[in-house]
């Protein structure tokens, strides 16, 4: 944490979601994104960009999952991931709660939205735990990322990772493969040039399960679905996925899966 060496002075909040909350609310967060500082409460932020405000209130940052007035939480990076943790209800009362995390993403426009689509879909996982069984795993939702690949996208579009070269790679930890799997499948969109995804166990370097050969692509507007068999798994395995290519090559990945 880092202390303002000043007297400390109201913070000024305009809109009607500060003005509706409740006269209790307190445990505000704040972060700063770039240029502009956010400061949350309950399940609303604004953005200011002054660390003293005024703050202009932004609406909400999620839905779902008991994200209102009781929701007081923070947000931090981890390995390349933004991450939301907030105080959880399991039934009404002060004692009748924990801690809830999951994803979290910003968008173009500096809009922030917690990934409750990942809490609908795989709420007794958590962060950082996956499942081959999956129809989808989002590229957003990695554990860690190489340094340059980046997530993109709007709270309304949804979120690919973009930026992926050579060399590029994301791990997804504990990928649970409870069935016999077959095939691995992306959904990418070629920027430039070709190259291929590598997936790998384990470490960036592990052992080879299977080569997506990602062509060069004449029409460049949309993305394409491609599928390649790959060597037997079993058990709970990190995985991460390598792209390699020439030094003008890149792609973005919106979501992968494994079948059999």
């Amino acid at each position: 944490m880092i202390s303002l060496a000043e007297t400390p002075r109201p913070l000024k909040i305009n809109g009607e979601e500060w003005q509706d909350a409740p006269q209790w609310m307190d445990k505000n967060y704040i972060f700063k994104y770039l240029d502009t500082y956010y400061l949350s409460w309950g399940g609303d932020y604004g953005i200011s960009k002054n660390v003293y405000g005024p703050y202009e209130c932004q609406g909400a940052f999620g839905n779902g999952h008991h994200l209102n007035e009781y929701a007081h939480g923070s947000f931090f990076w981890w390995k390349g991931q933004f991450y939301h943790i907030w105080c959880y209800y399991l039934r009404p009362g002060y004692k009748y709660r924990e801690s809830i995390i999951t994803y979290c993403h910003i968008d173009e426009e500096g809009r922030v939205t917690t990934d409750t689509d990942f809490q609908d879909k795989h709420f007794d996982n958590g962060v950082g735990q996956y499942s081959a069984s999956w129809s989808e795993i989002q590229a957003e939702w990695y554990y860690e990322k190489s340094p340059g690949a980046i997530k993109e996208g709007s709270v309304n579009e949804g979120f690919v990772v973009s930026n992926i070269q050579n060399k590029s790679w994301l791990r997804f930890s504990n990928v649970d493969f409870g069935n016999n799997i077959e095939f691995f499948t992306a959904n990418k969109l070629t920027i430039k040039g070709k190259g291929q995804i590598e997936v790998r166990p384990d470490r960036v370097d592990g052992p080879l399960l299977g080569v997506l050969e990602v062509p060069k692509m004449k029409d460049q507007d949309h993305f394409r679905v491609l599928s390649v068999l790959i060597k037997e798994i079993e058990g709970t395995k990190d995985i991460y996925l390598v792209y390699t290519g020439n030094r003008k090559s890149e792609i973005k990945l919106d979501w992968f899966s494994f079948s059999q």
